[in-house]
């Protein structure tokens, strides 16, 4: 009797870790319905076949934003995501950031998310939630987040580093987290056209026209 107790709890017990353990997209049961539906989650790409460049998954980072909360790329699995990468001393970033919450309200009903990241301070340093806070109040961002960041997501040597040569640098990522599109510079015209167009081959309706 003891041996048969012994091999049904075996048995059981190596049910329950190939259940836990099974590669591939996790699923979900929902068990409160009469029969079973299987939710597939979303298959996010593995952290080793990750990159910045064109045409590739970005990698997901974390960083601070200007409250203090953390901002994680891969909460945003599913969006399209226009990351600015600016810098505070930056005169350019500085003439774009005053059109940030303009650009971001046009496109929030769209599934379309507009990203600040600051990586230098004035003395190139890296920069802090308490100037990141300080630059969405200069330019008056309340729709848009914007994170303390720092050079090493430009640097060609760290993983996961974005094609950053100037600022500052837009980077469009898509729905499937896939980088879509990389603009240095700035030209308003070019990056409204490129995602109005995404959003016009998904079938998505009417872009945005910011009224210039």
């Amino acid at each position: 009797m003891r041996n048969k107790l012994h091999i049904l709890i075996a048995t059981l017990f190596a049910a329950l870790s190939l259940s836990c353990c099974t590669g591939g997209i996790s699923e979900k049961t929902n068990i409160s319905s009469a029969e079973s539906t299987v939710i597939p989650e979303p298959e996010y790409e593995e952290q080793e076949d990750c990159s910045g460049q064109l045409g590739k998954h970005s990698c997901n980072f974390e960083l601070s934003d200007q409250y203090g909360n953390r901002w994680e790329l891969y909460d945003h699995y599913g969006d399209i995501i226009v990351l600015d990468f600016s810098t505070v001393w930056c005169g350019v970033c500085q003439y774009v950031a005053q059109d940030i919450d303009l650009y971001a309200e046009g496109y929030k009903d769209k599934g379309v998310i507009w990203v600040t990241v600051l990586l230098q301070d004035l003395q190139g340093l890296p920069v802090s939630p308490d100037e990141a806070l300080e630059w969405a109040t200069v330019f008056k961002i309340t729709n848009a987040p914007v994170l303390a960041g720092d050079v090493s997501l430009a640097l060609p040597d760290e993983k996961g580093s974005f094609p950053i040569s100037v600022m500052p640098t837009f980077v469009v990522i898509d729905r499937d987290m896939v980088v879509s599109y990389v603009m240095d510079g700035w030209n308003e015209s070019r990056l409204i056209n490129h995602l109005n167009g995404m959003l016009a081959a998904e079938g998505s309706g009417k872009g945005f026209n910011p009224g210039r």
